[in-house]
């Protein structure tokens, strides 16, 4: 193909990274890349990327997996089990006063108190009186009484100070726990 039938699909800057989709799933490459200006660029192979990709894995792993063992509803769930819900877990941070579920929305989410504490309140519509609920803590879990239940979020959660939690999605949550769903008591 000459260059004037070639059509420039994308830029990489400095510190950002090409060709990782062809390591990934072991393809072809699916463009061509050409240096605009002088450049240092590094690379690594197929199977030194696989290395860095299952340490990362791995590391994850471990680590979400200390946490769920202490979930006192896992404690029936093998090891597999453990291993799946550990993987699909995706680690999401929130600052101080930071919502993370809005009392009325849709629940999308799982979420597990990773660190930090998480306030839990109910807004009165009729009286307008909000009255806290819960202070949430590590190994705690909320939002899946609207997963379980399809309806709207009953109460809000707030970060109280830094807070880092993990979730599973309805996607994730639908796979992985729907089918034990009868472990999970209702929380907001």
């Amino acid at each position: 193909t000459s260059d004037e039938e070639s059509k420039q699909v994308a830029t990489v800057a400095a510190g950002e990274s090409f060709g990782e989709l062809a390591l990934m799933y072991n393809a072809l490459r699916a463009a061509t890349v050409k240096a605009e200006v002088d450049s240092v660029v590094f690379a690594i192979d197929g199977q030194m990327y696989r290395a860095i990709v299952t340490k990362s894995v791995l590391a994850k792993r471990s680590r979400y997996l200390r946490f769920l063992r202490s979930v006192e509803i896992f404690k029936s769930l093998s090891e597999a089990d453990l291993q799946n819900l550990a993987d699909a877990l995706v680690p999401c941070p929130y600052e101080d006063g930071e919502r993370i579920i809005q009392q009325g929305s849709r629940g999308d989410r799982l979420y597990f108190v990773e660190r930090g504490e998480v306030l839990v309140q109910h807004d009165d519509n009729v009286t307008g009186k909000t009255t806290e609920v819960a202070r949430l803590q590590t190994p705690s879990y909320f939002g899946e009484a609207a997963l379980l239940s399809d309806e709207p979020r009953n109460a809000s959660c707030i970060a109280v100070g830094e807070v880092r939690t993990v979730y599973l999605d309805r996607t994730s949550f639908d796979r992985l726990i729907g089918r034990v769903s009868d472990l999970i008591h209702p929380h907001p």
